[in-house]
């Protein structure tokens, strides 16, 4: 079995006073794998960005751990700001999808639901 680690930040702050409100608390997310394709692919690459083109940029920085540290930390973690969605990305396809690309996706749901499907 293996581990990622997921860390949230968000290096562009797009807030009237500069701040993040949860600069100051470990948002992790940590998904375990049985197999090396996902995990192999995911650290392919350490970081990973994404702009909301607002002023607001995450990074996501993925790391290997160990399954006594993954414990350790799902011990002490405080989620991951509904931000889980960017981790489906990187480990489906090894990237965050654009907020055009999140946008056309969130109009053909809509265009589905009116349609009846």
């Amino acid at each position: 079995m293996r581990f990622i680690l997921y860390e949230l930040t968000m290096p562009g702050i797009g807030s009237w006073n500069g701040k993040w409100t949860g600069a100051d608390t470990r948002h992790c997310v940590i998904r375990s794998y049985k197999t090396d394709d996902v995990p192999d692919k995911v650290l392919a690459k350490v970081n990973y960005e994404h702009d909301f083109e607002d002023g607001w940029v995450a990074n996501i920085h993925c790391s290997e751990i160990t399954e006594l540290k993954a414990a350790s930390i799902e011990a002490k973690g405080f989620g991951f700001c509904g931000y889980e969605w960017m981790v489906d990305n990187i480990e489906e396809t090894g990237r965050i999808k654009t907020v055009k690309e999140l946008g056309q996706e969130q109009a053909l749901k809509l265009e589905n639901i009116k349609k009846g499907g």
